[in-house]
């Protein structure tokens, strides 16, 4: 009940998320709702599913990333770090990677698998120039940075969406602040900013192969 906030499709399987603060699964060609998660306790904003239609990460209002297990219906993990609402998320790397975008101005990279929040910040100089998906990495940047947390500052005001390349190697996110920007999910350096929106930006988008990026504004 309730506006639906988001919907992803993985595999066989649509996975929606709402204002009830709900996690639905549905099958594609019957309709049927294969089962209910409950877990978030405030509107669930975002979900986004695995390619193969076994995982899904969903994001919620109350500050928290979880994901679940599509088959059994049980949470596989829930994240916590960020200090305001969760906007975004995005799957990656074949369901070993979470991206999560937030009303806390950062975008953070979780591992799956542990949940756990570590990691420093980072706010690398922004670059204008180059190929926008495929710039190289900025002077210094640290090839054994963990994956478990990454938290990616540079926006200057509320984040409010978030993609991810297929590869799993760039994230691109879309602030209120008018700019989108791409980072390098390995590291969490800031590859490329760019400017152009007159105002919020709302959404985001990367083509199949990761080469160009797409935004929508207000």
């Amino acid at each position: 009940q309730g506006v639906v906030r988001g919907v992803s499709v993985g595999g066989s399987r649509v996975v929606s998320c709402g204002q009830d603060k709900e996690v639905r699964v549905w099958e594609i060609e019957s309709g049927r709702c294969e089962r209910v998660m409950i877990g978030h306790t405030e509107d669930v904003r975002g979900v986004s599913a695995s390619s193969d239609g076994t995982l899904a990460a969903s994001c919620s209002f109350d500050r928290t990333v979880r994901v679940w297990n599509l088959e059994s219906g049980s949470e596989v993990s829930s994240m916590t770090g960020h200090s305001d609402k969760v906007f975004g998320v995005a799957m990656a790397g074949h369901g070993r990677l979470v991206v999560s975008c937030s009303w806390d101005m950062t975008v953070r990279t979780w591992d799956v698998q542990s949940g756990e929040a570590v990691g420093k910040p980072m706010q690398p100089p922004s670059t204008k120039a180059g190929d926008l998906m495929r710039a190289p990495q900025q002077p210094g940047s640290n090839q054994s940075v963990s994956l478990e947390t990454l938290m990616m500052k540079g926006h200057e005001k509320e984040v409010l969406d978030v993609v991810v390349t297929s590869d799993g190697s760039r994230a691109v996110s879309g602030s209120v602040d008018g700019t989108v920007r791409v980072w390098d999910v390995g590291t969490g350096a800031q590859v490329v900013k760019c400017e152009g929106h007159s105002d919020w930006v709302m959404g985001v988008a990367v083509t199949p192969n990761g080469s160009l990026a797409a935004s929508c504004g207000r």
